[in-house]
């Protein structure tokens, strides 16, 4: 379960006496684990029924290592969704000066369309007509010509570098009114007056900022971690090192002569999230203390995005990170 999850992590972080950096990656695994493609055997999460458009910044204002960043992070919400004609429909729009349509929502209805339309996508490297994307968007995308529903949430999540050439706030503004509800997400130096223009309210909610160097260094563009890229098969804990990684036991535990599996007894125990979170921010460099400041914001936003899209296995954080699991 969740709660199990996160002892994992939170464990694998204590162990080896992990940097606020490193315990801040260990996070940001855990939220995007929610993300990952179930194993075999694994039952898959039911979602929707959801119309759920991706709207990308393409501009040259957006550096490539970001652009892949977007990709990645729409492919693994994808590989979530139960996407079909009756389930969650998906759509991407690409955006810089001109607004390109990667795919309605009509247009594709397995994982495999969808992945394969996105790694295609070549930057427009324009402009930057966000505004322009958005009444897009509101007019096109969301038709039902397009394949959108009139039953069904109409959601929108704006991946963008945050730094707009024309006007978003009326037409943003008019889409919410449409019924759109909007997240944007920024990446790297994202303007926040712009994000929050752009968001349906509370912001806390549909507002959160990205920090690239900790995305690209997640979805393995700095190095290849081999606990997330390969098949390790350890029971409970799985640590990395440069080119390697071994299995390791939960205390109470014993790894046995596989390197892999453990036996022993699991203790009793619930793990708060405040005390995590301290304990990753009392040893963070002052490079990453503004990201740790902004994990209450990024954990409440990816909790109620997913929780949207009905995604039964994502449990409310309650309070302000001082409640449990």
């Amino acid at each position: 379960d969740i709660e199990y999850i996160y002892f994992l992590f939170t464990l694998q972080c204590n162990l080896v006496n992990r940097t606020g950096n490193e315990c801040f990656l260990l996070f940001c695994k855990f939220l995007i684990f929610l993300h990952l493609p179930p194993t075999a055997g694994d039952q898959k999460c039911k979602s929707g029924p959801v119309d759920l458009v991706f709207i990308i910044d393409g501009s040259r204002s957006v550096r490539p290592h970001e652009f892949e960043t977007m990709r990645k992070f729409m492919i693994d919400i994808i590989h979530e969704l139960d996407v079909g004609l009756d389930a969650t429909r998906v759509g991407v729009v690409q955006y810089s000066s001109q607004v390109q349509n990667v795919f309605s929502l009509k247009d594709f209805t397995t994982h495999q369309q969808m992945v394969k339309a996105i790694n295609e996508i070549i930057p427009l490297a324009q402009g930057t007509m966000t505004g322009l994307a958005i009444r897009y968007a509101m007019n096109v995308a969301f038709s039902t010509v397009e394949g959108a529903r009139t039953n069904v949430p109409h959601v929108a999540v704006i991946v963008t570098d945050g730094r707009p050439q024309d006007r978003v706030a009326e037409v943003a503004a008019a889409a919410r009114e449409s019924g759109i509800e909007i997240y944007a997400v920024g990446v790297a130096r994202a303007d926040m007056t712009s994000l929050r223009a752009m968001a349906s309210p509370p912001f806390e909610d549909h507002v959160f900022l990205v920090e690239t160097s900790i995305h690209t260094e997640f979805f393995g563009f700095a190095e290849i971690d081999l606990c997330i890229e390969s098949d390790h098969g350890c029971d409970h804990i799985c640590e990395s090192s440069p080119g390697s990684y071994q299995c390791l036991c939960l205390p109470g535990y014993t790894l046995n002569d596989d390197g892999k599996t453990c036996t022993g007894t699991l203790p009793t125990k619930r793990i708060l999230v405040h005390s995590f979170l301290q304990n990753c921010c009392n040893n963070a460099t002052t490079t990453f203390l503004r990201s740790c400041h902004s994990i209450s914001m990024l954990v409440r936003t990816l909790t109620r995005l997913l929780q949207r899209l009905n995604f039964v296995f994502v449990q409310p954080f309650r309070g302000e990170l001082t409640g449990v699991f």
